[in-house]
């Protein structure tokens, strides 16, 4: 009785914290019988059946998107990071990093994140606001030197508020200098809101670049700049753009270690929206700085689950884009299962990364989901609609809402479970724990 008393007042905590309340009711008896059953056992077995669970659920998710003996998704790398008093870093694996390759990929395999890359310009923008290069009133035609925004501001570009056009298309330019030139035709085209991200994101960084050198009279590169400012002082020595040709990348569509956006690639692999490529174990890491506020900052965290447009059609869309709080299963990545600070971002290339600072989780799935390769070789099928879309499986997105839904439930299960242990000190230290799925 005394289990169940407690167990009931850490799921009212996440109650009150914004968990869905179904899914509370859901796992209740789980993480009940496991406990009962945690006699002599350590804490990485005692979550055995969760994990299991997310095994499962990571063999569904890879299978059901491989199609009549095309194997459309070759692999994954999933990851659960658990911050409190001592840490729980769960890495989920699967596959290979390419089809017809042999290596295998692991959690500090690198993939190309796409999107992801915009919450790191994010990070560094609000980190250089705090360091006071310029403020989020600042107007960015002056941080720019180029362009025509009647009076937009670095708050304005990070929240979308207004459309930004270009005279042509950045993706087309057949040189970096064209690319260039086509960026500095950037102009406000309406003052409503825009889901063109990437613009924006873009913008900024060049804006960052501009602002810093002229602080420090440098003449730094925006990839050295992030460098400096995050990746190295908190250790993402994975986190790159433009990896080098001894890394073993993948989720870049074949493309070998050339990121799969057509826009960074014309833009030397750099740009504040796409580009990055990161592993699950520097997420991880990502996230812990982020939870323990010595990155971006208690206040900045929580403008990230913050809605930007309540009454717009994407209602669940935040800063740069990012996926926040809405109860509607398939609005947002950002999962009804987890309090209301939870925020997410999805990559176009199938990868997503959710933070939850109030309960400090997060959770990574790295994915190789686009195949521009087997797109082609499909061109002429007439059964190709079947198999790949916009470069992905059919029904990807679809998917991943199922998996990203099973990977957050036992993620409560988990953290539940390590709460319980750690009032009675049942040797709960630090858990990590790789599976791999073969």
């Amino acid at each position: 009785m005394k289990l169940e008393k407690i167990v009931d007042e850490i799921l009212n905590n996440y109650l009150k914290n914004g968990s869905d309340k179904r899914t509370l009711i859901e796992i209740r008896s789980k993480i009940i019988n496991m406990l009962i059953q945690s006699k002599d056992k350590t804490p990485s077995e005692i979550i055995i059946p969760a994990l299991n669970s997310i095994k499962e659920a990571t063999i569904d998710f890879l299978t059901s998107k491989n199609l009549k003996g095309i194997d459309i998704l070759s692999g994954i790398s999933s990851s659960i990071y658990i911050s409190d008093t001592n840490e729980y870093n769960i890495y989920i694996n699967s596959g290979l990093v390419d089809p017809t390759e042999s290596y295998e990929i692991d959690e500090n395999t690198l993939f190309d994140v796409d999107s992801i890359t915009k919450l790191y310009t994010l990070i560094l923008k609000d980190k250089l606001i705090k360091m006071r290069y310029f403020s989020d009133d600042t107007d960015i035609s002056s941080m720019l030197g180029f362009g025509e925004f009647k009076n937009l501001t670095i708050e304005d570009l990070s929240c979308m508020s207004g459309e930004v056009r270009t005279n042509g298309k950045i993706e087309e330019a057949k040189t970096y200098e064209e690319a260039l030139e086509i960026l500095k035709t950037s102009y406000l085209f309406n003052s409503g809101k825009s889901n063109n991200t990437d613009i924006f994101s873009i913008l900024i960084a060049i804006a960052i670049t501009n602002i810093y050198n002229k602080v420090n009279s440098t003449n730094l590169k925006y990839e050295n700049i992030l460098e400096n400012l995050i990746l190295k002082p908190y250790n993402l020595n994975d986190t790159c753009y433009n990896p080098t040709l001894d890394r073993i990348t993948t989720g870049c569509g074949n493309i070998a270690n050339m990121a799969f956006d057509p826009k960074a690639r014309i833009l030397n692999g750099v740009t504040g929206s796409s580009g990055i490529f990161t592993s699950s174990k520097d997420l991880a890491k990502l996230s812990k700085y982020m939870f323990n506020s010595s990155l971006v900052g208690r206040e900045n965290l929580e403008k990230y689950s913050k809605i930007i447009f309540p009454n717009s059609e994407n209602s669940n869309k935040g800063y740069f884009g990012l996926d926040v709080k809405n109860n509607e299963y398939n609005k947002s990545f950002a999962s009804r299962n987890y309090s209301n600070s939870v925020f997410a971002i999805e990559g176009y290339t199938g990868s997503l990364a959710i933070f939850d600072p109030l309960n400090k989780f997060h959770n990574g799935i790295l994915v190789n989901a686009v195949r521009p390769d087997l797109e082609k070789e499909l061109q002429n099928n007439s059964l190709k609609s079947e198999y790949i879309i916009d470069s992905k499986a059919n029904g990807y997105k679809e998917s991943l809402h199922t998996y990203n839904d099973v990977l957050t439930k036992n993620t409560l299960i988990i953290d539940a479970i390590k709460k319980y242990l750690d009032l009675y000190d049942k040797d709960n230290n630090t858990v990590n724990t790789k599976i791999k799925i073969r």
